[in-house]
């Protein structure tokens, strides 16, 4: 006499359901429904009925419509609990389903290529790491300015030249002036020059930054027809400041001699 087996269904764990909803990227693989939107199932693609198996290769994501169909009857008394029990069942999967979708989401954040590259880098040079939510986002927006490869160079020059617990803040600056290097070669080596002006003078952050801004306006691209011989410039206000406030009055005294000259060649 043939036997008929009845086959034991094993349920599905969280941990399961996760991988499946995860690979499926939280869509139903037969109609396109994403979550939140409407309440995730895993199905089996072959039916545990027919000797399908809970391995992750025959499940797939399908929403609640798709897997359990839908049903026009009218509901009598006792449907109606059952209904009202289904609907809190529902709720309670979708929460956790909002759950998976947002570990999901912290996940593909951890797993940046980009930041684990920065933090491969940090940790060989000063065994640290970008692991605060405010240090990586604060490297994302560095890469996103200036690229992955001088984001990488300029940790190594931070962290070669200053104490650890400096180096990471040193970082947007030298970002900065190796792209004035790269952009703008001479305004980059007027500005090395102006460093070493006033290397011995009490860098008084306004007056240092007013000279900055003069030097970049006389490096600026509509004034090198007019050739002006900045290094020169520089050479002059060194020769007379004592002060950080007198090399500020000198560049302004050359800024107006400057003007007059542009301004009288611009006629011609």
């Amino acid at each position: 006499m043939t036997k008929c087996l009845k086959i034991k269904r094993i349920g599905l764990s969280d941990k399961t359901r996760f991988e499946v909803f995860k690979r499926d990227k939280f869509m139903c693989q037969y109609c396109g429904a994403k979550a939140p939107d409407v309440v995730l199932n895993v199905d089996h693609i072959k039916p545990v009925a027919d000797g399908g198996n809970n391995g992750l290769l025959n499940l797939v994501t399908s929403c609640r419509g798709c897997n359990s169909g839908k049903s026009d009857r009218l509901l009598d008394d006792a449907s109606a609990v059952s209904a009202s029990r289904a609907q809190a069942d529902s709720l309670q999967e979708r929460r956790q389903q909002i759950q998976m979708l947002a570990d999901w989401h912290i996940g593909l954040e951890c797993c940046e290529p980009e930041i684990d590259a920065i933090n491969a880098l940090l940790n060989k040079l000063a065994n640290v790491s970008v692991s605060t939510d405010e240090c990586r986002a604060h490297a994302r927006k560095l890469i996103k300015q200036y690229g992955l490869s001088e984001v990488m160079h300029s940790i190594t020059a931070a962290y070669n030249q200053y104490v650890k617990d400096e180096a990471w803040g040193k970082i947007p600056a030298i970002l900065r002036w190796r792209k004035v290097e790269q952009e703008n070669p001479k305004l980059h080596t007027c500005l090395k020059e102006l460093s070493s002006a006033t290397y011995r003078l009490n860098r008084h952050p306004q007056y240092y930054g007013e000279c900055a801004r003069l030097i970049t306006k006389w490096c600026d691209s509509s004034l090198v027809k007019f050739d002006v011989n900045v290094l020169y410039i520089i050479g002059e206000c060194k020769s007379v400041a004592r002060t950080m406030y007198q090399m500020r009055e000198a560049f302004t005294r050359w800024d107006a001699e400057v003007e007059k000259v542009t301004a009288s060649m611009g006629k011609k």
